[in-house]
C-alpha cells in the first residue's frame, strides 16, 4: 500500500478505458445495469477487443449486434457453452475495418 502519494484521485471513465485498453478479452453481461455495459461494450469493439455477451437464457438483447450471446441457462452445459465463447473469441478470425456496411442497410 502506498502511503504519502500525492496523486488525485482517478478518474471513473479514465480508469474504465484504460482497464479496457489493457484487457486480452472482456465479457459483458447483458442483465443488469444496461447502459453502462453497453458503453463499455461499445468502448471494448472499437478498441477491437475480442468480446463474449452474455445473457439470460430467453431474454432478448436490447439492440443489434454482431457478437453471438451466450445464452445462460443456470445449468451445467453453462460451462461449456461460456468455454466455446472464450475459444471463438480468442481463435477465430477478429472483425476487420474491410468495405462499409452503410449501402447494404
Amino acid at each position: 500500500m502506498l502511503k504519502g502519494c500525492e496523486c488525485e484521485p482517478r478518474d471513473p471513465a479514465q480508469a474504465r478505458w484504460d482497464r479496457l485498453r489493457e484487457s486480452n478479452i472482456c465479457v459483458f453481461d447483458l442483465n443488469s445495469e444496461i447502459a453502462p455495459v453497453c458503453y463499455e461494450l461499445g468502448m471494448a469493439l472499437a478498441l477491437g477487443t475480442p468480446v463474449i455477451v452474455t445473457i439470460s437464457a430467453g431474454a432478448r438483447l436490447p439492440f443489434d449486434i454482431d457478437v453471438e450471446p451466450v445464452r445462460v441457462e443456470g445449468n451445467a452445459e453453462d460451462e461449456a457453452r461460456l468455454a466455446g465463447a472464450l475459444d471463438h473469441a480468442l481463435y477465430e478470425w477478429q472483425r476487420t475495418r474491410g468495405e462499409s456496411s452503410v449501402s447494404s442497410t
